[in-house]
């Protein structure tokens, strides 16, 4: 659907009359007019190509801030989105002329907004070197040399190939995939010397000392599931005395079990109470029992499986609308 500027092809002719000096070639207006309605064409068909190198060629006869529009927008739906951000904010950098400002001021803001949400779908590349200095490292990505690392680089969503190199050090190359989503993909790179050693690899099936495998996997869940319990015990400790306290005091406010209107706030608060120190008791309690087994799997030193590899033991504490829990593996 058209839409913003391009809503008439009266207006893109206005946009391209006014502003331009006296000595702008006419035949060259004429025809960047005709390839900028070619444009708006391929772009209400969603044919980004076609509309992409009739907007470029609009905008090489004859410079308009719609052409930039045009151009941008045929790049995202190509999907080529750092193209399009960079095109886009070009377009809002763009000094009005003083006349058809009105007209150019309509394709500023139309390219602001879709800027504001495009950035968000483009996600940003940064190399960081070491190893060699920085500044003598050659980066290239996709082929495409890089002048300097430590340097955010928006790029397109997908598959890119990162290869830097380094007078005295081994070239580097490796993969990376960008998510369809903004924010930075960092690819650290450290450079090695020929013939140095590599990072020693564990061989396979064993042999030698084995190396330290650090502390049991079991304790930092243990550990949790224990605090949860304490917290949730204490937690209901407190509100359980609230809660007897608020009874008490009901009790003696309502007689045959009737509470005037005036003890409709006591009564919230004790109802809420009791509620609060039931889920607080059942997650103290389910963290204690989950503490506990953890802490007989551990003392009985049962942490493998039969197969040989460690056991994954985990802990995770589950709220939601009108519950509380644990969720766990051992």
């Amino acid at each position: 659907m058209r839409n913003g500027l391009f809503l008439g092809l009266a207006l893109l002719a206005a946009a391209l009359t006014m502003g331009r000096p006296a000595s702008a070639d006419d035949a060259n207006i004429d025809e960047a007019r005709k390839l900028a309605r070619q444009a708006l064409d391929d772009l209400d068909a969603e044919r980004w190509e076609p509309a992409l190198q009739n907007a470029r060629k609009a905008e090489e006869l004859y410079h308009a801030p719609i052409h930039l529009l045009a151009i941008a927008r045929a790049l995202e739906g190509l999907g080529r989105l750092a193209e399009a951000a960079d095109t886009y904010e070009r377009l809002v950098a763009e000094p009005l002329p003083p006349r058809g400002a009105d007209v150019f001021k309509q394709a500023q803001n139309e390219g602001t907004e879709r800027l504001r949400k495009l950035v968000a779908r483009v996600p940003s590349l940064l190399v960081t070197v070491h190893g060699p200095d920085s500044s003598a490292a050659k980066i290239t990505i996709d082929g495409k040399p890089v002048p300097r690392a430590d340097i955010a680089r928006r790029m397109d969503p997908g598959a890119h190939k990162v290869r830097v190199e380094a007078d005295g050090y081994e070239p580097h190359e490796e993969s990376v995939t960008l998510p369809p989503k903004g924010g930075t993909v960092v690819v650290d790179v450290t450079m090695r010397r020929p013939g140095a050693p590599k990072e020693p690899v564990e061989p396979a099936g064993g042999g030698g000392t084995p190396p330290d495998a650090g502390p049991s996997p079991i304790v930092v869940p243990m550990a949790i599931a224990f605090s949860l319990g304490a917290v949730g015990l204490g937690v209901g400790a407190v509100t359980g005395g609230l809660f007897l306290n608020k009874a008490s005091e009901l009790k003696d406010a309502c007689p045959d079990d009737r509470c005037p209107s005036s003890q409709k706030e006591s009564l919230d608060d004790t109802t809420l109470f009791g509620n609060v120190t039931t889920a607080a008791l059942a997650v103290g309690g389910a963290g204690a029992v989950a503490g506990f087994v953890m802490l007989g799997v551990w003392l009985s030193g049962d942490e493998r499986s039969p197969e040989g590899h460690a056991r994954g033991a985990a802990v995770v504490p589950l709220i939601g609308p009108g519950y509380l829990g644990l969720r766990g593996s051992y």
